[in-house]
């Protein structure tokens, strides 16, 4: 095959039937002017013989996939997977589009023209579940070589599944360790604390790493610092470390208002509000910008007005190490009934009526090959969702690299993610709203939870009668 390389461009496409608009990139198959990708169709699919006979040749197919969140159609980790799809099935183009969240999904489905590979954030998997707009990964890759649906981390194996089948193929993870500012610690008399350590003895670190002058100058800990996804990022990790969970067993009622939850919000309400150690909302100088998030910048400032430690994501790793200029170690969440942390995630998965189902069925089961998702990690800078794919070679090399990953891949083997229920989003906002009433002294954490689940049962009721 002759490859070629195209600049980034926009152009016009009919691909089966469907006139779109798309994003062209990377290498790229000379003959369509497209990307060119590839897969095998499964076996017997082309290119063998039977019988001393030579199989026929697959048709030529173009599927259409919705590039995944947060990411780039230039970067290497769709060129790397391109190139793997080249090779195993010439037959097969895609056509990266940059499509949409669950809405516009939904728009397409309708009017007949979805793509053949959607994208998904788990803050829509419920939807995606419930409306039945995915055709069941387990059913699409059933008995496909190098599906291991069992291998993908916990509680994104947990959160994809839906009646006991896989639904979507996970991606893109990452989840929140602490870190910790070394230089401080030293400075308190503290010792970098262990694996094992608790909920109370980061509140008890917290306090003595705070120093109070006319205004406080230095924060313990950082806290969600409003009422949004962030503040439920929070107290997922508390949440579920107590003991607690966001449904019931029936995955029907919220739960979260649940003993286990009101300790955990009250935990959150003794750092903000009694102990004062972390700051509710952040201070001015955290979301001055500068390139950082308000939690990372809190964390650079350091003895300046910053905060000793931070719960943070994979992705705030590279602008942290950029930035700090004092020693710090990344250390495992604080346990108390078990060790959990914040979990986040992207994925792809076939939808119903897939014009090219075929060819998305073979897409998907490259990229769900663990060395297709140990590269796309690794080009991503996030983790893996696979076991396989963290034992492989090259992750293993990425670990000895940078040892500090291993912390987030351990966090990652805890995560805790959102359940995927229909409703989950205006649920999830309604526990924001209740988490900023609390940290603002305007409400009772229980009073407030209580009102929280009502308000998300209303809604979970409506989604599954919608």
């Amino acid at each position: 095959m002759t490859v070629t390389k195209t600049l980034v461009q926009e152009t016009t496409h009919a691909a089966a039937g469907r006139a779109t608009r798309r994003m062209v990139l990377g290498p790229a198959a000379a003959a369509s002017g497209g990307l060119a990708a590839a897969c095998t169709a499964g076996a017997g699919s082309g290119g063998g013989t039977t019988g001393g006979t030579q199989a026929p040749a697959a048709q030529p197919v173009t599927v259409q996939v919705w590039q995944l969140p947060n990411s780039q159609p230039d970067e290497a980790a769709y060129k790397n997977l391109f190139e793997t799809l080249r090779r195993e099935a010439p037959h097969v183009t895609v056509d990266l589009q940059a499509g949409g969240a669950i809405d516009k999904l939904q728009t397409a489905m309708a009017a007949g023209t979805p793509p053949d590979i959607g994208r998904n954030n788990i803050l829509e998997l419920g939807t995606i579940f419930a409306r039945g707009l995915a055709v069941p990964a387990a059913q699409a890759l059933k008995g496909v070589k190098g599906w291991q649906p069992e291998g993908f981390l916990a509680g994104l194996r947990a959160s994809h599944t839906y009646k006991g089948e896989m639904m979507t193929v996970p991606m893109v993870t990452s989840a929140a360790p602490m870190a910790i500012n070394l230089d401080l610690l030293d400075r308190a008399g503290l010792k970098a604390p262990a694996a094992d350590w608790s909920w109370e003895t980061l509140a008890d670190y917290a306090t003595k790493l705070t120093v109070r002058g006319p205004d406080t100058t230095q924060w313990g800990c950082i806290a969600p610092g409003k009422a949004d996804t962030i503040a439920t990022n929070h107290f997922n990790a508390i949440l579920h470390s107590f003991g607690g969970s966001w449904l019931d067993a029936a995955r029907e009622k919220a739960a979260f208002n649940s003993p286990e939850g009101q300790a955990a919000l009250e935990w959150m309400v003794d750092m903000v509000r009694r102990r004062q150690v972390s700051p509710w909302p952040w201070p001015d100088t955290w979301t001055a910008g500068g390139g950082l998030t308000a939690e990372s910048r809190g964390f650079s400032l350091g003895k300046d007005g910053g905060a000793a430690m931070l719960p943070y994501e994979l992705e705030d790793l590279q602008r942290l190490e950029q930035t700090l200029s004092f020693r710090w170690q990344t250390v495992l969440p604080p346990r108390k009934k078990r060790l959990a942390a914040h979990q986040s995630g992207f994925g792809w998965f076939i939808p119903k009526g897939a014009p090219q189902m075929e060819g998305a069925r073979t897409f998907l089961r490259v990229a769900a090959q663990p060395e297709t998702l140990a590269r796309w990690s690794l080009d991503q800078s996030r983790l893996p969702t696979h076991e396989a794919a963290a034992a492989r070679p090259e992750w293993q090399a990425r670990l000895k690299e940078k040892p500090v990953l291993q912390t987030h891949l351990e966090a990652a083997k805890n995560g805790s993610t959102y359940p995927g229920v229909a409703g989950w989003t205006d649920a999830r906002n309604a526990l924001a709203q209740a988490i900023g009433r609390v940290l603002s002294g305007e409400a009772a954490p229980k009073a407030a939870l209580d009102e929280a689940a009502r308000q998300a049962d209303t809604v979970f009721a409506q989604t599954r009668g919608s």
